[in-house]
C-alpha cells in the first residue's frame, strides 16, 4: 500500500503494477491526441476503454493524478 493525497487528506491505495505494449507511432499519436481532446491522461483514456469492454475498473483508478498546478 502507498499513501496518496485525495481531497486534502491522505488515503491508502494498493501498489500498482506496470503494463506495457508496443504500438505503431501512428497509433501512439492517435491515443495521445484522443486523450488530449478529452482532457484526460493517456492512462485514464485507456482505463476507460478497458472499462467499456467489460473489464472492472474502479472509480479510484480513473482519478486524474496530475498535479493541478501542472495542468
Amino acid at each position: 500500500m502507498i499513501l496518496c493525497a485525495k481531497g486534502g487528506y491522505m488515503v491508502r491505495v494498493p501498489a500498482e503494477k506496470t503494463v506495457q505494449i508496443k504500438v505503431s507511432p501512428e497509433l501512439k499519436k492517435a491515443i495521445h491526441r484522443s486523450a488530449l481532446e478529452r482532457d484526460e491522461t493517456v492512462r485514464t483514456f485507456i482505463l476507460k476503454a478497458l472499462q467499456q469492454r467489460g473489464i472492472p475498473v474502479s472509480d479510484g483508478d480513473l482519478v486524474d493524478r496530475r498535479k493541478a498546478s501542472s495542468r
